[in-house]
């Protein structure tokens, strides 16, 4: 591979994590706060509402379906164990915001361009060295 298709697959890889990433760790945080600072009532909800996420998240896996829809899933079971969530709320708005609008389009552009350089590095790989040579 060439450079320009590794820097590319790079970025891809790179903008990917971090989408994952905002939308996936406010929630984590707050679900272990929730397991930690909760009685054995909201224990039980927020561990029933996080059976269900992990449901959700494996057929959204498997069938590729978008992931938000089980944040707020947990954040009802967050909810249930803690009463204060303003700031948790406003954090996966941000979030949410940045990664719709900047994260999200760069690791699609990184996405196609990493594609695109990657079949033009498989057909240059097919032409003998004086070919390569010449163009």
């Amino acid at each position: 591979m060439t450079d320009i298709t590794l820097k590319c697959r790079k970025k891809y890889k790179i903008y990917t994590y971090t989408s994952i990433a905002l939308n996936i760790l406010p929630i984590v945080v707050y679900t272990i706060v929730g397991f930690i600072q909760g009685d054995v009532r909201q224990k039980i909800t927020l561990g029933f509402t996080l059976f269900i996420a992990i449901s959700l998240v494996t057929i959204n896996f498997l069938f590729k379906y978008s992931i938000r829809s089980t944040i707020w899933i947990l954040l009802l079971g967050v909810y249930a164990a803690l009463d204060k969530i303003t700031t948790l709320l406003i954090i996966i708005a941000l979030c949410t915001i940045v990664d719709e609008f900047i994260i999200s389009p760069l690791a699609k552009k990184y996405k196609e361009k990493y594609k695109i350089n990657k079949e033009i590095d498989e057909r240059l790989d097919g032409r003998t060295p004086d070919e390569q040579s010449n163009s």
